[in-house]
């Protein structure tokens, strides 16, 4: 369980423990503490009463019937990787953090329906406003322990190496650059669908009849297009006839249409060009070139977390933290709500959407070759 005691320098002189399930999450927390002052300010007052420290949901799901005061301590900052699920997992499992009314949460995937329903005092994760890399991964406001970025860089190096050795042709073939990449979630099998509808008052009948299961995303438009729009008329339907919509439907919403985004925009790509590199989560040997030294010559699409529009999210943070050219395409527009978008009566302003996104992916290409 990586462990690292760090020490802030403003807004006072103070130490701050983190305690996180592996190595990619404290990268990924120490991010945020070095670049979003809020939290800077939560921490130091946590440490004028006692002291600071951040774990994390799942470290504290798997402690289970073993959970102490050592792991919990008052005035504990928990991040929550997956947002509101990450919440409602966590009180479940652990009654006695349920009850609690000191504990700063640190939401990654703050849907607007969901943020009004969070505990007292629960920040997004990383600052609202996006960090610049050198925010990321300066000493000026946190200082690391010896060593940690000359082997945070090491790291990225050495993934290099991993991916050349997972495959000499694609690793290759993101050196050379002048492609779009995109690595994740594309299409979803019917237990990922499931797993977002969990604890949801929607029709779980609703993933078989979405057509969504394993669609071939880079088969022929027209079929993708119908299939998606489909999809999304049906799911607007299961909310309309729920007597009243909870956040945990809204989240689950806001985790569906996310994919169904990334469906449509990639398909429109994969169509219009041959400069289009994906390797798609659980149907592809895992590939990471964004946390790698390499591969600054192509234009990364990043489609935001699934579990929120958070303009910085664990992924964003890699690719600022490796100068990765990025371009942000997110489904929910700015200053709107999921339930905004999904009180018209048609579907067609989803596509529309995959259709400017997939446009300004291939604009933005052109700028980079």
């Amino acid at each position: 369980m990586p462990t690292c005691q760090i020490e802030l320098r403003s807004p006072a002189r103070c130490g701050v423990t983190l305690h996180l399930s592996d190595q990619n999450r404290l990268r990924w927390t120490v991010a945020a503490v070095r670049s979003h002052a809020l939290l800077r300010d939560s921490l130091a007052r946590r440490a004028q009463a006692n002291a600071a420290h951040i774990t994390d949901n799942i470290h504290l799901m798997e402690r289970g019937n073993a959970l102490s005061a050592h792991d919990a301590p008052e005035g504990v900052h928990v991040v929550l990787w997956d947002g509101y699920n990450s919440l409602l997992e966590l009180q479940a499992r652990q009654p006695a953090i349920a009850a609690r009314t000191d504990i700063v949460y640190l939401c990654i995937g703050m849907v607007p329906e969901v943020v009004a329903v969070l505990p007292a005092g629960t920040m997004p994760l990383y600052d609202p406003e996006p960090a610049s890399a050198a925010d990321m991964a300066s000493n000026k406001h946190a200082r690391m322990p010896a060593g940690y970025d000359f082997h945070r860089q090491l790291r990225t190096r050495l993934r290099m190496l991993r991916n050349w050795q997972i495959s000499h042709d694609r690793h290759r073939q993101l050196s050379q650059g002048g492609m779009i990449v995109f690595c994740g979630l594309i299409r979803p099998s019917e237990s990922v669908l499931q797993g977002f509808l969990r604890g949801t008052q929607i029709n779980p009948n609703w993933v078989q009849s979405s057509g969504l299961v394993n669609l071939a995303w880079q088969g022929e438009v027209h079929t993708v297009k119908m299939t998606l729009l489909s999809a999304c008329a049906q799911l607007m339907n299961e909310l309309r006839a729920l007597p009243a919509s909870t956040p945990a439907d809204w989240a689950a919403v806001y985790s569906l249409m996310n994919v169904m985004h990334r469906l449509g925009t990639l398909c429109q790509i994969h169509a219009a060009s041959k400069h289009l590199f994906v390797n798609e989560y659980a149907q592809q040997q895992h590939f990471d070139p964004y946390d790698a030294a390499g591969y600054g010559h192509n234009l990364f699409v990043d489609f935001g977390s699934v579990r929120g529009p958070d303009a910085l999210y664990p992924r964003r943070v890699d690719m600022e933290l490796n100068g990765k050219p990025s371009l942000s395409l997110r489904w929910l527009p700015e200053g709107h709500t999921v339930a905004d978008c999904l009180q018209e009566d048609s579907t067609d302003w989803l596509w529309q959407r995959c259709s400017a996104d997939a446009a300004r992916s291939l604009a933005q290409l052109k700028t980079l070759r």
